[in-house]
């Protein structure tokens, strides 16, 4: 009887240390997953900034698969992730205020990660047409 209460109560143990393992390794995951989308963001704002604004707006809705790094080289090692933009024109007074415009004057570049197919996560950030001395 007590071989079998303690056998119970040791098993019990090492059943829940078995989950939480299985937990710290679903957050690890989830951790470098988060890590590598928000380098991706990262990448794709500072591509961004070395294109003229016309190049910009011309990045509407494409996707890059594989993703790109800031030099606009793509990162063939990461063939299951995507980066997805969007670019909106806004008012350049309130620029949360969305406008339709052939010509705007600043824009909402939007981009959102993707791996093999699900968002992991998105940023935007703003870019204004260069004043014309």
């Amino acid at each position: 009887m007590e071989v079998a209460l303690a056998t119970t109560i040791v098993g019990s143990g090492f059943l829940a240390m078995l989950a939480l393992l299985a937990a710290g390794t679903r957050v690890t995951q989830q951790g470098a997953e988060q890590t590598s989308a928000s380098l991706l963001t990262r990448a794709m704002k500072e591509y961004t900034l070395s294109r003229t604004y016309a190049q910009i707006r011309a990045m509407h809705n494409q996707t890059f698969t594989p993703p790109l790094d800031s030099c606009g080289a793509a990162i063939s090692t990461l063939p299951s992730w995507s980066q997805r933009v969007t670019v909106q024109p806004v008012d350049p007074d309130r620029v949360t205020l969305n406008i339709a415009s052939t010509d705007p004057q600043a824009v909402r570049v939007t981009v959102q990660i993707l791996r093999n197919g699900e968002a992991v996560a998105d940023e935007h950030w703003y870019s204004y047409k260069p004043l014309v001395p």
